[in-house]
């Protein structure tokens, strides 16, 4: 038996989960509507007619390890089409392997074409992405300053639909929406491509559409540099310092603008421990800069509506996921000791509906069909579910008191599903936690049988969800463990580096430093 005090707190902490779930519900469904009421306004914007003089901008392309991407990267940046003269490229480059030699011989050869770029490269990762840029902007030249990761892609004209909005002089930064450039190499790069579609095309147009706070997300945008400056610059107290710079710099009145029109391609995640990698990074820093900025927003001169959005952004983007874990955990004795109490949770699978809605209006031209849409959700809910223990490790560290090192998530230069990760030098070795996640699948099966053989209660066919999510997240991790290394000792090894997915081949006998 189990005392009735502890019973009682079994019963409070489960229903304070269910609640937490029906509010993220509420929140997806909320944002679903506004995305609706806003879409024509914000999708229907024209880039203003540039009524000046082009304005001095700098990129920054912050690298860290990136040999499969930068001779892409760097000829995607050189062929924006911009005044020459106002347009300075700075190569932030804080790796430790090849890569640094490689992007020497890329941009030494553009140097001798009268390109304005320079390679800044550091011997050491302090302050990591944040702290790089914020120590490359004492050598910027621009007023404004774009951001792209080593695997984006700007179209040439992207420059020219985004400098003319910062005419208004209120306009602080403006984002860009993402695009896929491997989203149908695996089911993995499918769901998480339809999870950032939901973000980008839904919640961000619902968000700028109504005047809600909005993050940048760390790429594919530009900065006012003077708006930069005037909140304190990128400060690398937190993981996501895309998000704390946006929210600090509109809590001091900049505005912003989002641009989903303005497509730029990217690579998503191929591995599921390199997805869970980038799952933590983004829940732990988020968390970081909740308990960083939360007071400040809440007594910022934001009106009522601004606050509560601004409350669910930075707590209920994330918090699902330790509070799924906590539920699928607390299933079982609650079924045991106080099986009524379960009907609490019929009213919670009723909320679901809102994330259902959210996802299946995310259209894109990367996912147009609504059939294909709706034949993805059932991953996703069995991914949100079978990642939840990894999300929740990252949200205690959230709290913390150090930041925490910037892992980034490996890219490979995927551009063909022929393409073999066992070769790529990048390749994420298996997560620790997946034998914590497959002991959670084996919990919540015993749990299931144990219910219906031992205590006769009715199948709970619903446990198998969690039971199959769990063991289908640790068993992917398994098998691409066992895989890679089956791989790695049977295939040849890759006689030229554009053979080890499509690795740029450069010949460099020295490593220069620019």
């Amino acid at each position: 038996m189990i005392s009735p005090i502890l019973l009682l707190i079994l019963k409070f902490v489960y229903a304070i989960c269910l609640f937490i779930l029906f509010l993220f519900s509420m929140n997806s469904l909320t944002l679903g509507i506004l995305y609706l009421v806003h879409r024509k306004r914000i999708w229907s914007q024209h880039t203003p007619e540039m009524k000046q003089e082009w304005p001095k901008v700098t990129i920054q392309l912050p690298v860290f390890n990136e040999q499969y991407m930068v001779e892409r990267l760097i000829k995607a940046i050189v062929r924006l089409d911009y005044p020459s003269d106002k347009l300075q490229i700075q190569v932030l480059d804080d790796s430790t392997d090849t890569t640094t030699a490689l992007l020497a011989e890329l941009i030494s050869r553009f140097q001798r074409r009268g390109i304005n770029i320079h390679l800044l490269h550091r011997e050491d990762r302090s302050g990591f992405k944040a702290g790089a840029m914020e120590q490359a902007l004492k050598l910027a030249t621009g007023d404004f300053v774009a951001v792209f990761d080593a695997d984006f892609l700007p179209r040439p004209d992207w420059l020219k639909k985004t400098i003319p909005w910062f005419q208004n002089p209120k306009i602080g930064f403006v984002q860009t929406r993402w695009g896929h450039v491997n989203n149908h190499y695996n089911v993995i790069t499918r769901l998480a491509a339809m999870a950032l579609d939901a973000h980008f095309v839904v919640e961000q147009t619902a968000r700028a559409g109504a005047n809600l706070l909005m993050s940048f997300n760390g790429t594919a945008g530009v900065w006012r540099i003077a708006a930069i400056e005037s909140v304190g610059g990128w400060q690398s107290d937190t993981l996501t310092e895309d998000l704390d710079l946006s929210f600090r710099a509109q809590m001091a009145g900049w505005k912003y603008v989002y641009l989903p029109e303005v497509v730029v391609r990217a690579e998503v995640p191929a591995q599921i421990d390199a997805l869970k990698k980038q799952q933590v990074r983004w829940v732990k820093g988020n968390f970081q800069v909740s308990k960083k900025l939360l007071g400040k927003v809440l007594t910022s001169r934001l009106n009522a509506g601004q606050k509560i959005m601004a409350f669910m952004h930075l707590n209920m983007l994330f918090l699902p996921y330790p509070v799924t874990f906590l539920t699928m955990l607390l299933t079982f004795p609650i079924n045991l000791y106080a099986p009524h109490f379960m009907y609490l949770f019929g009213y919670t699978l009723i909320g679901s509906w809102g994330p259902v809605f959210l996802y299946t209006i995310a259209k894109s031209e990367f996912n147009p069909s609504l059939f294909k849409r709706v034949l993805l959700l059932p991953g996703l809910m069995l991914l949100g579910i079978g990642i939840s223990l990894n999300c929740t490790i990252g949200i205690i560290g959230g709290f913390s008191k150090k930041s925490g090192t910037f892992e980034r998530t490996p890219k490979f230069n995927l551009s063909s599903s022929k393409v073999h990760l066992s070769n790529n030098h990048y390749a994420v070795s298996i997560s620790p936690v997946a034998a914590a996640e497959m002991l959670m699948g084996a919990y919540m099966l015993f749990s299931t049988l144990y219910l219906y053989i031992a205590r006769n209660y009715s199948f709970p066919y619903w446990q198998l969800v969690p039971t199959f999510a769990y063991f289908m997240i640790a068993g992917s991790s398994m098998l691409r463990f066992f895989r890679r290394t089956y791989e790695k000792a049977h295939l040849p090894e890759p006689e030229s580096q554009a053979e080890a997915a499509n690795e740029p081949q450069t010949s460099v006998a020295t490593t220069r430093y620019i």
